[in-house]
């Protein structure tokens, strides 16, 4: 029976459905947890990342063309995090 209690001993941390948490050991990153339940070390860092898709819609626009008609123009666009370290790195 202690056996099992020293297995499954210390913190566990949650990572959610659609995140992704990078850990830091020391300031480097020492590992990617993916959604789920993890057993961690207090002493690490751990930054949780939203990797689902996001869609931005940028303002309409009006543009006049050289036939003086005017153009409205809009944008949507889909973004998402494929990279957490490098998105965490970058920002």
């Amino acid at each position: 029976m202690s056996f099992w209690k020293d297995v499954f001993a210390g913190p566990v941390f949650e990572v959610p459905v659609g995140q992704c948490a990078v850990e830091y050991r020391d300031g480097q990153v020492s590992r990617i947890l993916q959604p789920g339940r993890h057993r961690v070390d207090d002493e690490q860092t751990r930054v949780l990342v939203d990797m689902r898709a996001k869609i931005i819609t940028l303002a309409g626009q009006d543009i006049t063309t050289a036939e003086a008609v005017t153009l409205r123009v809009s944008m949507a666009l889909t973004v998402r995090v494929v990279d957490p370290v490098r998105y965490l790195e970058s920002s």
